[in-house]
């Protein structure tokens, strides 16, 4: 497959797409009943925007494949395709201000299917050309602190540069002032600007706020006067005068959330969280004692709460948090929120992110493994993967028909006896665990978990067909036939 690219920009602005024109050559798409084109621009091998072909692309190309006869015809670039890319602002946050040189690459892979089976990549072009990148009237508002915000100026005009999803509305023009534009601090994705006489949300004025009074609290709310917020806007809380924070506003995978309360409520908010606004902990009926003590745990003078609901069975005064996970009072243990039935307290620990015991049992997560004994249990680290002197155990399940003299555990995924191959300790059904092990085990050109054996490679328990192995390991099934045939 050759490409092309015509009327492409040779200089970028802000807020403009990189809009062009190509053209296809040396591809017979005639041969495929499907296909998926997938168009990649990078700059300067970062990646921009993937843009997907739909059905009225693979019907045009269908078309004119077979009335120009295009895999013969390398000379003829018949095949158009209009291509809009949107640029965001966030795509060049260390080079506002000024004028720069690009090298774009637009990547064409294109994935095949007939009879309803699919391959990989059929084929895969790339283009490079040179672009100027003109940023000079831009620049970003600092925040109180000196960081760069999502908030830009350009042409004396105030927009907001969404962090998010770029591709979808990349900057929201205002009407702030732009002279008196500030951004707090410690909020997040920078959501909030005020000038003089507003307040801007994700670049939409908001009504009846106060900029005077304005202040954000910790990285889950913010508030004036009259109001509180979340990331998502008015966080409903009944008493916003009497409102203040519990904590300082943590962060799991990004998302930040935390405790609250005001004269009325305990509040729960994280942006995980199926609502917008902050949540009313029910179970709670004396806000004036509750405590938040992290990782979602919260406590009062009659009960224990994780993410904003009542652990069942909890008691507040003999609670003791062990992690992130796992804590126990004088009866019970706790995984999240879930009881450990049978766990005794006493002689109970943890012993990985979901592994713990007690001085007879075995756990995963709130599940016992059925016929372990604790003095024999080992993990094996990195994996979910276990073994006593009787049984071998993938997360709480016994593995069936294993061979524990030969049993041997291969990476996170795979594991393997004399008879049979586990993928997450299920059998999968016909692989040759003889010659079973990791593709990287047999060349150094791999890197991930996929497992090979003498008569297929596995896309983790199912085998591929031929035309879906990756082209350059193929080879490797037919040493192993050689090797164990």
């Amino acid at each position: 497959m050759k490409i092309k690219i015509y009327n492409y920009p040779e200089k970028l602005f802000f807020n403009k797409n990189f809009d062009c024109e190509i053209a296809i050559s040396e591809f017979d798409f005639s041969c495929y009943d499907h296909v998926k084109v997938g168009y990649t621009l990078f700059f300067d091998n970062h990646k921009i925007y993937t843009i997907y072909g739909g059905d009225d692309d693979f019907n045009l190309y269908k078309k004119l494949s077979k009335i120009y006869n295009i895999y013969d015809d390398v000379n003829d670039y018949g095949i158009y395709k209009n291509l809009s890319f949107p640029i965001s602002s966030h795509h060049f946050t260390d080079r506002l201000g000024s004028e720069f040189n690009v090298i774009a690459h637009l990547i064409i892979k294109i994935s095949g299917a007939k009879n309803k089976v699919s391959t990989r990549v059929v084929s895969q072009a790339s283009y490079p050309i040179n672009v100027i990148v003109d940023l000079r009237s831009l620049r970003a508002i600092k925040t109180i602190t000196g960081k760069n915000s999502s908030w830009l100026i350009f042409n004396e005009t105030v927009y907001y540069a969404i962090p998010y999803c770029p591709e979808v509305k990349r900057h929201i023009k205002t009407r702030a002032d732009y002279k008196t534009a500030w951004v707090p601090d410690d909020f997040s994705w920078d959501q909030f600007l005020c000038d003089k006489h507003h307040v801007y949300r994700c670049g939409v004025q908001l009504k009846d706020v106060d900029p005077d009074s304005f202040k954000v609290l910790n990285p889950v709310y913010a508030k004036d006067c009259n109001h509180v917020f979340t990331s998502y806007g008015n966080a409903k809380v009944l008493d916003p005068a009497g409102f203040e924070t519990l904590d300082s506003g943590y962060t799991l995978y990004g998302s930040p959330y935390g405790y609250s309360r005001d004269s009325k409520h305990v509040y729960w908010f994280s942006e995980g969280s199926s609502t917008t606004h902050a949540s009313i902990v029910r179970a709670c009926h004396k806000p004036d004692t509750f405590l938040s003590v992290g990782d979602g745990f919260g406590i009062d003078d009659d009960f224990v709460y994780l993410e904003g609901k009542k652990i069942p069975k909890s008691t507040a005064r003999y609670w003791q948090k062990i992690n992130d996970k796992f804590s126990k009072d004088q009866k019970h243990v706790y995984f999240l929120n879930r009881l450990i039935q049978g766990a005794n307290p006493s002689t109970f620990i943890h012993v990985s992110d979901c592994f713990s015991k007690d001085n007879k049992s075995v756990f995963f997560q709130e599940h016992i493994l059925r016929e372990a004994d604790a003095q024999q249990w080992q993990l094996i680290t990195g994996t979910e993967y276990s073994n006593t002197n009787e049984h071998a155990y993938y997360c709480e399940k016994i593995l069936p028909d294993v061979h524990l003299p030969s049993f041997e555990v291969l990476n996170s995924i795979y594991a393997k006896d004399a008879n049979f191959v586990y993928c997450w300790g299920k059998i999968i059904q016909g692989a040759d665990s003889e010659s079973f092990c990791l593709i990287s085990s047999l060349t150094d050109d791999y890197n991930g978990s996929n497992g090979i054996d003498k008569f297929s490679m596995y896309d983790f328990e199912k085998p591929m067909q031929q035309y879906d192995m990756l082209d350059k390991f193929s080879h490797l099934v037919a040493e192993l036939k050689n090797k164990y045939p």
